[in-house]
C-alpha cells in the first residue's frame, strides 16, 4: 500500500540522498583519517591484508550511514525490551520510530549527561540535532502547506499565537510540535507531541500505525459509511463513487495533493473554520467537541444546498430536495418535520456572531487583522454576514419564523 500512496517513493529519495551525503563523508574521513566516523560506521567496510595494508569499502560505509540516519526497518538498532517480551508485538509495529529514538539516545543525549575519559561532556550533538530538528519541523510546516495550496495544518502559527496574547504553555506547545513535525527522537517526540495534546485539551495525535489506520479508518470506515448512507436512501452506485473517490483522496498521496489544488474554494473553505476553531484554543474559549468525519456519500444533495453560495444555487437545489422528502415520508409527518428541521440548521462557523456575540467578533475581527491582515479579515466578516444571511433565507423557504 506505502507504493500506491507514494510513500516508497519518498522513502526511497530519502536514502539515496542520504546515501550520497554518506559516501561524500566517507572519502573525506578516509582522507583526513577520521577515526571517529570510520570507527563508527566501519565494522563491515574494514578490510586488512596480510602486508596490514588497510582498505575501506566506501559504498559500505555510506549503506551504514543510511541505516543510522533513516533506519534499517530491522533488528539491528533496536533495544533488547523492544525485540523480547509481550509487549514485543506491539513494538515491532513502531520499530522505526524506537530505533529512532535509540540512535538518538546513544548519539545524542548520552554525550550530554555521560563524561569522557577526560571527564568531559559533550553538549554539542544535542544542541546541533534540537536546533536541526527545529529548522526541518519549521521547512515541512511551510513545505507541506505550499504543496496543498496553502491548506493551513491545525498547528497554531507563531503570529497567531502572537496576535491571540497566548499563554507560554501553548508557545511550548507549538515547540513540541515543530519537533514533532522534525521527527524528533522517534518515538519520544511522538510520545511529547501525544502528551502535550492532552495537556492542551486537544485530540491527541502524533503516533500511527499506517497499516491500522487504513483498515480502520479507511476500509472499515468507507464500509460503514457506505451501509449508512444507503440505509439512508443514497444511491448504492452512487454512494460506492463517492465513497471511493473520498478514500484515494485521503489514503493516496498524490490524489491528496491533486484534489487540494482542483477545489481551491474548498481549501479556503476549511481554512475559515480551523482560524476560528485556533483562535477559541489558544484563547481558552469553549471549542466544540470534535466529531466524526463527515459520511461525503450520505445525503449529498443536502450537504450542497447547505454549502450553496448564491440565490441562484438555493432556487436550483431546494425544490427537488423538498419534493423528495415529501414523498419520502408522505405517510410520517413527523419524520418529514425532523427532516426538514435537518436541513433548516445550516451553522456557519467561521466568525463570532457579530449580533449575538458582539464582543467576540469584534475580538476575532482583530486577531485576523494581525495574523493574517485587515483586507482578508474584512473579506472573512463580510463573507460570514453575506453566507449567514443566505442561510437565514434558506430556513424561511423552509417555513422558519423570522
Amino acid at each position: 500500500m506505502r507504493k500506491y500512496q507514494g510513500r516508497d517513493i519518498i522513502e526511497q529519495g530519502n536514502r539515496i540522498w542520504t546515501f550520497a551525503i554518506g559516501k561524500t563523508l566517507a572519502e573525506r574521513a578516509i582522507a583526513e583519517n577520521n577515526t571517529k566516523f570510520l570507527d563508527k560506521f566501519g565494522a563491515i567496510a574494514k578490510t586488512v591484508a596480510e602486508d596490514g595494508t588497510v582498505t575501506w569499502d566506501t559504498n559500505k560505509l555510506a549503506k551504514a550511514f543510511v541505516d543510522r540516519n533513516q533506519g534499517t526497518y530491522g533488528g539491528r538498532g533496536l533495544p533488547a525490551s523492544s525485540v523480547d517480551g509481550m509487549a514485543a508485538p506491539w513494538f515491532s509495529l513502531a520499530r522505526w520510530s524506537i530505533e529512532k529514538s535509540n540512535v538518538i539516545f546513544q548519539d545524542v543525549i548520552k554525550p550530554a549527561y555521560i563524561p569522557d575519559k577526560d571527564g568531559n561532556r559533550n553538549f554539542g550533538p544535542l544542541l546541533t540535532y534540537s536546533l536541526g530538528a527545529f529548522l526541518t519541523g519549521a521547512a515541512i510546516e511551510q513545505l507541506n502547506e505550499a504543496i496543498n495550496n496553502d491548506k493551513k495544518m491545525s498547528i497554531p502559527k507563531m503570529n497567531e499565537l502572537q496576535a491571540a496574547n497566548a499563554s507560554w504553555d501553548r508557545y511550548v506547545a507549538r515547540l513540541v510540535n515543530v519537533m514533532q513535525l522534525g521527527s524528533f527522537a522517534g518515538i519520544t517526540g511522538d510520545a511529547m507531541k501525544i502528551a502535550s495534546d492532552i495537556t492542551q485539551g486537544d485530540t491527541p495525535r502524533g503516533f500511527s500505525v499506517p497499516t491500522a489506520d487504513l483498515v480502520a479508518n479507511g476500509i472499515a470506515g468507507s464500509m460503514l459509511n457506505f451501509s449508512r448512507a444507503v440505509r439512508d436512501g443514497t444511491d448504492p452506485i452512487d454512494a460506492a463513487g463517492i465513497l471511493l473517490r473520498e478514500f484515494m483522496k485521503h489514503q493516496v498521496q498524490g490524489i491528496h495533493l491533486a484534489s487540494n489544488w482542483a477545489d481551491n474554494e474548498d481549501v479556503q473553505r476549511k481554512n475559515k473554520f480551523r482560524d476560528l476553531r485556533v483562535w477559541k484554543q489558544v484563547t481558552g474559549r469553549e471549542v466544540p467537541s470534535n466529531f466524526e468525519e463527515t459520511n461525503m456519500a450520505l445525503r449529498p444533495e443536502e450537504r450542497q444546498l447547505k454549502r450553496a453560495t448564491t440565490p441562484e444555487e438555493v432556487e436550483a437545489l431546494l425544490p427537488n430536495i423538498v419534493n423528495e422528502m415529501m414523498e419520502r415520508y408522505k405517510d410520517d409527518p413527523y419524520k418529514l418535520h425532523k427532516a426538514i428541521e435537518r436541513l433548516k440548521s445550516n451553522s456557519y462557523q467561521t466568525f463570532p456572531s457579530p449580533h449575538s456575540d458582539k464582543p467576540d467578533a469584534a475580538a476575532y475581527y482583530d486577531y485576523l487583522v494581525q495574523s493574517v491582515g485587515k483586507e482578508e479579515a474584512d473579506a472573512r466578516l463580510e463573507d460570514y454576514v453575506r453566507q449567514s444571511g443566505l442561510n437565514r433565507g434558506k430556513a424561511r423557504a423552509l417555513g422558519a419564523k423570522k
